[in-house]
């Protein structure tokens, strides 16, 4: 018996084994080429004349025509927009800063990004009562197309908001090197 037991045992855990791997789930992309153009990436300039005002005070947008973003672009992946600071560094959309003056008036800067197909809108709000004006200088950004739906969960770790340490955990090097 002790041997039909220690073979039953064998066969109960083989099955198992073969069970839980099955339950691994590696899921094709749907994206045509995904492997190839998983993630890329563009440079764009906002100049000041390109600026469009809002109906809300001190609020102004732009569109960037983005063909890249595709249906299965808005269906399985993502769309990350970053912009250069001050400090010469990217940072991830949105962005805010609150600024105070002389007088203890507090004001905010905000940049925002919205994608949908074939383009992103880009709003800027800058609420300094003094001086609401869209920014004097050109805006440098940076989208990042994310095609894959199997690289998506990059985006749950805090690399996303680095874009050199994202690019570089995705082995994408920078388009402008």
């Amino acid at each position: 018996m002790k041997k039909h037991t220690k073979l039953g045992l064998l066969i109960v855990l083989i099955a198992m084994t073969f069970s839980l791997t099955s339950c691994i789930d590696y899921q094709e992309s749907p994206v045509d080429n995904a492997e190839d153009n998983s993630v890329i990436s563009f440079y764009y300039t906002i100049y000041p004349n390109q600026w469009v005002p809002t109906n809300e005070p001190a609020h102004w947008y732009t569109k960037l025509n983005v063909p890249e973003i595709t249906e299965d672009v808005l269906d399985y992946g993502a769309v990350l927009v970053y912009t250069k600071n001050n400090l010469n560094s990217w940072v991830l959309l949105p962005f805010s800063s609150t600024f105070n003056t002389e007088n203890n008036n507090t004001y905010t800067e905000e940049i925002w990004a919205g994608h949908y197909w074939k383009g992103i809108d880009i709003d800027y709000k800058y609420t300094n009562k003094l001086n609401p004006t869209v920014p004097g200088s050109p805006l440098s950004l940076r989208v990042v197309i994310i095609r894959d739906w199997n690289i998506y969960d990059l985006l749950k770790m805090p690399e996303v908001k680095d874009i050199d340490l994202l690019m570089k955990k995705l082995n994408k090097p920078d388009p402008a090197d």
